[in-house]
């Protein structure tokens, strides 16, 4: 969910549980209760039939003349096979390089499911251009699109290829590109070496260069998993892609706001990466001087892409080798964090900080301990959507106190409701001295006129921090509460698809908890309202009682089910202690 839709929701909750209060104090006898720095644009590169205009004319004759400023011939004759070269760690991931670019075009997590398949981190379009490749020049230039040799290696966990260029299909100027991919088992975090070698004349720098770059590593056009409507109002509750960079000591994020120009960024980042809700793909360069880029463009199959580069400076020396490392996987904190310590992770990475890509906030502390709640109920009935029932049961009653206390303190407001009538109509033509005479009856009756609201804006962190982890919390992407409704807790309930979509209001998919949310919030207003207010009242309590809930069936049409179940739940238990505390002061007086 999108920090818009996010900060409506937050402000909706204050206004309704504030509004409530009021109410009942300016009305009684009522008691109902209830984040950038940088623009990101751009395209994902040049148009995709002019690319693939220079990429068809790459893979052609050898012979065939070119002008430097078109890009580069692939020399010597093409490997006997280009077919895909598979590998697996058999336990965490799987791949697929293809001999045509020497591209990394799948990337699929084993243990992370998209439907009845594994999630492949590296989005596929359909389109020829897809993966994790390298191009000449910058990020729009020339990609290496042409067959590479496969070359043999000890490590079983290497994957390496190369190819002979020359600009202008010049032999005297061919240089050598070696793509090596090193995979480690059961890392998320692999190895690209792009070396680069002058093979006509050793001792000069390799002539590669193009105006101010030498080459470029790009991830295009966005990553995975599969997405069917990335942007629509219900696609932003589910899954979203951003852009992320870090300093070394601060994150940034950058928004997507201006597709066909991209943002070029010349600051010196300790990563780069495409984010989106559950995964990330993170680009670490090495030491070698880079740009980077980041750009938006719709893919071909009609989506929004989110292309991320960096453009290597020109070459200094008649050899150069650069090592990637890039990480593509969960964002798991525990997983992320094994890259601040060298002797948790394989390649003895320190201080990557990845951890920075899962939001957090003021009350992230507060949410690990719910999280640490929510996982200890499911231990014990193993079961997400029962185990947020029970952490929302638990939290209610740790805070029973205060609930108690605010409505017992909003029940003696409404005893004394017929005198402070009095007082208003005695002093209808005199505000001032009706306050005045308001606040006098109020401290001589021991009356806290807020001290209904106090207590429930107390609990308001909580409030925060559940919804943030049920909104983020990685274990309940794909876990199902009730078999054939209610299957993934990190989506919305679909009951029935339109096969249109609703204009206006966006809705292609009938979900069924949005529903249930409304009747018991408007049941709670039910059990809550009193008829024997004044007219005035009774206006401010229908509004409260209908209007809010009505508008926040629309903000949480679309979020994860996973909250709604939250807050169908807290509306039950508010409504049941609502109810015992208003019968127990009868049976007391009885």
């Amino acid at each position: 969910m999108d920090k818009r839709t996010l900060l409506a929701i937050i402000l909706s909750v204050i206004v309704i549980t504030i509004g409530f209060t009021i109410q009942s104090i300016l009305y009684p006898p009522v008691t109902p209760e209830t984040a950038t720095t940088e623009s990101n644009q751009g395209s994902q590169g040049a148009d995709s039939s002019e690319v693939q205009e220079r990429s068809d004319e790459n893979s052609g004759e050898v012979n065939a003349s070119q002008d430097v400023s078109q890009g580069f011939i692939a020399l010597g004759d093409d490997p006997g096979s280009t077919s895909p070269v598979s590998f697996s760690d058999g336990a965490v991931y799987e791949g697929v390089i293809d001999p045509v670019g020497a591209s990394l075009i799948s990337f699929k997590l084993l243990e992370h499911r998209d439907g009845e398949d594994p999630v492949d981190i590296l989005y596929d379009d359909g389109s020829d251009l897809v993966g994790l490749r390298t191009r000449f020049g910058g990020w729009n230039g020339q990609d290496m699109n042409v067959p590479f040799h496969r070359q043999a290696s000890t490590d079983p966990g290497v994957l390496r290829f190369y190819r002979d260029f020359a600009p202008n299909n010049d032999p005297e100027k061919a240089f050598r590109i070696t793509k090596s991919y090193h995979f480690y088992p059961e890392e998320y975090m692999f190895e690209l070496t792009v070396e680069i070698e002058n093979i006509a004349e050793p001792s000069k720098i390799p002539p590669i260069q193009i105006a101010d770059n030498s080459y470029s590593v790009v991830v295009t056009p966005q990553i995975g998993p599969r997405i069917t409507a990335l942007g629509s109002a219900r696609q932003r509750g589910v899954d979203y892609r951003r852009f992320m960079a870090y300093t070394g000591d601060k994150r940034i994020e950058l928004k997507n706001s201006n597709p066909g120009s991209p943002e070029v960024r010349e600051d010196r980042f300790t990563w780069v990466a495409v984010d989106g809700k559950y995964f990330s793909l993170a680009v670490i360069p090495g030491n070698a001087e880079f740009s980077s880029v980041f750009s938006t463009e719709q893919t071909k199959d009609g989506l929004q892409g989110n292309a991320v580069a960096l453009e290597r400076a020109p070459l200094s020396g008649s050899k150069q080798i650069d090592t990637y490392r890039i990480y593509a996987g969960p964002k798991k904190p525990e997983t992320l964090k094994q890259y601040n310590l060298p002797q948790n992770n394989e390649l003895g990475l320190r201080g990557l900080d990845l951890d920075v890509l899962v939001d957090g906030g003021m009350l992230t502390w507060l949410e690990n301990i719910l999280k640490e709640g929510l996982k200890l109920f499911y231990y014990i009935i193993p079961n997400w959507g029962v185990a947020i029932i029970l952490l929302t049961i638990l939290v209610k009653l740790l805070f029973y106190p205060l609930t108690k206390k605010s409505l017992e303190s909003t029940r003696k407001m409404q005893e004394f409701a017929p005198q402070l009538k009095e007082i208003q109509e005695k002093h209808k033509d005199n505000p001032q001295k009706a306050q005045q005479a308001q606040a006098e009856f109020y401290k001589k009756n021991g009356l806290n006129p807020l001290g209904g609201c106090l207590p429930i804006l107390i609990q308001f962190p909580f409030f925060i921090a559940m919804y943030g982890l049920f909104n983020n919390h990685f274990d309940l992407r794909g876990a199902m509460f009730i078999p054939g409704w209610i299957t993934d807790l990190s989506t919305a309930d679909t009951i029935l698809n339109f096969g249109f979509t609703i204009p206006i209001l966006g809705w292609s998919e009938l979900h069924l908890l949005p529903f249930i949310y409304l009747a018991s919030q408007l049941l709670y207003g039910k059990i809550t309202q009193n008829p024997g207010q004044g007219a005035a009242g009774g206006k401010q309590a229908k509004m409260m009682m209908f209007a809010l809930p009505i508008v926040f069936f629309f903000v949480l049409y679309n979020v994860p089910s996973g909250l709604l179940v939250y807050w169908i739940s807290q509306n039950i238990v508010t409504m049941v202690q609502q109810i015992w505390v208003n019968k127990h002061p009868k049976k007391k007086k009885a």
